[in-house]
């Protein structure tokens, strides 16, 4: 099982009584053996059953086992899908992306409008000035006729106030991740220059990236392992982090920083991260 598929399986999990509740049953499908199957589900204490298909027949049929492609090296694979089939047996729905980022847009009224993200860089959120926005990673499942069948997440998010968190908490995070925080509007100039030196002289001395731009990224939902597409994708942290900072108060920036960025074992955000 890859990282991925393992945070979605769990997901199901965590909300599998209410997808029950809903009328709908869960099985998932891989080409592993039945063995692995047996550990993966002891292991991650999974309700729900594990269909082995090592000679991918089903997968075939289904159209999800093709070809995919990592760090330029092409092979066959399994085209990780989600399908909702009806009471007939029929497919009622395909979900194919259930990573897509979805951001809730809030202006000074708190009304709020959804969004898929636009822009040329690559898909961003785009704000409106006095705007702020927060991204959902939940799925909604809904009939044909629009009625909510069921809903989960892919990630394990409980989002706590500025107030609830201790000063210390804050001190510690700008201390050790971007001591020039409340000096720069997104982008520090100073931290990328000390970068790019660090690297010519093979001597280097911390990143470049403030928090905001680390929270761009976790919005984002970026961290490329190909160097040329993470150049494209720090562009993009830049220009959302510009964007956060015309639109967010410092203490607003931090407190989502705390309740967005991953803490391991699939728990993002610090309330999460604390159980």
């Amino acid at each position: 099982m890859t990282p991925t598929c393992t945070v979605e399986a769990c997901n199901l999990r965590d909300n599998y009584s209410a997808l029950i509740k809903a009328g709908m049953e869960v099985i998932g499908i891989s080409p592993d053996d039945e063995k692995s199957h047996i550990k993966f589900i002891e292991k991650q204490e999974l309700p729900y059953q594990l269909l082995a298909d090592e000679k991918h027949e089903v997968l075939e049929k289904y159209g999800v086992w093709g070809e995919k492609s990592m760090y330029g090296r092409k092979y066959m694979g399994v085209l990780r899908t989600t399908f909702l089939i009806n009471e007939t047996g029929k497919i009622a729905h395909i979900i194919d992306k259930l990573l897509r980022r979805h951001w809730q847009i809030f202006d000074s009224n708190g009304t709020h409008r959804e969004v898929e993200g636009e822009g040329v860089v690559g898909q961003q959120p785009i704000l409106e000035p006095g705007e702020s926005f927060q991204y959902m990673s939940g799925v909604s499942i809904r009939t044909e006729m629009g009625r909510m069948m069921g809903k989960y997440q892919m990630e394990n998010i409980e989002p706590v106030k500025f107030a609830e968190i201790s000063p210390n908490v804050f001190d510690a995070l700008v201390a050790t991740e971007d001591e020039r925080f409340y000096e720069h509007s997104g982008v520090d100039a100073e931290a990328i220059g000390r970068a790019l030196f660090g690297v010519v002289t093979f001597n280097p001395s911390g990143g470049a990236s403030t928090i905001t731009q680390q929270l761009a990224k976790a919005l984002l939902d970026q961290g490329s392992g190909n160097i040329f597409a993470r150049l494209r994708e720090k562009l993009k942290e830049q220009i959302v982090a510009v964007k956060l900072e015309k639109n967010l108060t410092k203490q607003e920036i931090l407190t989502l920083y705390l309740n967005t960025v991953p803490w391991g074992y699939n728990s993002f955000g610090i309330k999460s991260a604390a159980k």
